[in-house]
């Protein structure tokens, strides 16, 4: 991937984040730019604020590993999924976390069985070659 002509533009706690999220996070998946983070920044509300940077999450490690990144330097997260806010609940000056397909798909598997469990296992046909499709980077295990 190229980098943008603004990638460069974080500073301080932002830049330090960007580093770390390189190491496990897809870089594609890292939005920097300032086009498309103002365009991230927008909801169906009034309210406007460009994120610092935007990490698109894949799957639930990926998740945890942002949030341990993020509070152990003090950065606030907004996340990000289905929908829009007319209230601006999902916009930020700092971080966005953007939930990927992989991560909806899980989510809506949970709610559909009532339950805040997921066991890949129960996953099959289809379904479970789209998931594994979504999850390169990410560890499906089999029970």
């Amino acid at each position: 991937a190229t980098a943008h002509p603004d990638a460069s533009s974080l500073q301080g706690r932002h830049a330090e984040l960007l580093r770390e999220l390189k190491t496990f996070v897809d870089p594609g998946r890292l939005i920097e730019d300032s086009l498309r983070r103002l365009a991230w920044g927008s909801d169906a509300s009034f309210y406007r604020l460009v994120p610092q940077l935007v990490v698109v999450v894949e799957c639930e490690s990926e998740v945890q590993r942002v949030l341990r990144a993020c509070a152990r330097l003090g950065l606030p997260v907004t996340f990000r999924a289905a929908g829009t806010s007319l209230s601006g609940q999902a916009v930020t000056d700092s971080v966005l976390v953007l939930l990927g397909d992989a991560v909806a798909m899980i989510a809506a598997a949970r709610l559909v069985r009532g339950d805040d469990t997921f066991d890949s296992a129960k996953i099959v046909g289809p379904e479970r070659k789209r998931l594994e499709a979504l999850l390169p980077a990410c560890v499906i295990e089999s029970q």
